[in-house]
């Protein structure tokens, strides 16, 4: 579709890809867009590399604070799990040795603070212990990479008593 003021035009396409027809796992990072002009006067430009974008496949993130309740001073236990899309098998495998944040919000509060880091183990698996001191929501995050997206877990409240 194109729009014309003057001497200058404005074109734009969209595209529909569809993960499970067009889309392999080796498809995932980086993408060049290319770009062909043909004039009605028989003049074109081309240009190749015109930008980038990154075609990332989706993570998933969960988490699991537990016990709830828990005794203060207790030990509570996130566990969580991260996935992304497998384009060639069309379904979620764990992601391994990634970096899952853990995170903590205060009750009447809307941001979390992060506690720093667990690595993912073999599964996609993300296990942290820390001291409960008072009532708080847990959750992970995965800051994304080049050929996955970022994705944060909901909030898991743990009562502390």
């Amino acid at each position: 579709m194109c729009t014309a003021d003057g001497t200058t035009s404005v074109c734009t396409k969209h595209y529909t890809i569809d993960p499970r027809r067009d889309l392999r796992n080796a498809l995932a990072g980086i993408w060049k867009v290319n770009v062909d002009v043909h004039a009605n006067d028989g003049d074109y430009v081309q240009t190749d590399g015109y930008t980038t974008f990154f075609m990332k496949r989706y993570g998933k993130l969960t988490v699991n604070a537990s016990p709830e309740p828990v005794a203060k001073g207790g030990t509570i236990t996130a566990t969580g799990k991260l996935s992304r899309a497998n384009w060639d098998s069309h379904d979620y495998h764990g992601y391994t040795n990634q970096r899952a944040y853990l995170e903590f919000r205060r009750p009447g509060t809307d941001y979390y603070e992060s506690l720093g880091y667990v690595t993912t183990n073999s599964t996609g698996v993300a296990t942290a212990k820390v001291t409960a001191t008072a009532d708080r929501y847990w959750r992970y995050e995965f800051r994304g990479t080049m050929t996955t997206s970022a994705v944060k877990a909901t909030g898991d409240f743990v009562d502390v008593r």
